[in-house]
């Protein structure tokens, strides 16, 4: 119990950092990241398999998420 207090204190934390220093827009994209790593490591925990279609979704969501974060407005104003 202790561990998972401690552990989700030190996630919002983070996540609340994470924000101050990228801005809402650009923290929320990775949320997208949650079903990435979810698809990538079912295989690699032994509790899901790859199939074609969820590599697919994976790399789709992970490029959305890497245009997303690429085209913030502190890259439009250096572009």
């Amino acid at each position: 119990m202790y561990l998972t207090l401690v552990v989700t204190a030190l996630a919002f934390f983070l996540w609340y950092r994470g924000i101050g220093l990228l801005g809402v827009d650009r923290a929320g994209l990775f949320a997208g990241i949650v079903p990435l790593t979810a698809v990538l490591l079912g295989p690699v925990l032994g509790t899901g398999r790859l199939a074609p279609s969820a590599l697919l979704g994976a790399a789709m969501v992970g490029a959305a998420v890497l245009y997303g974060v690429g085209s913030g407005p502190a890259a439009r104003a250096e572009g």
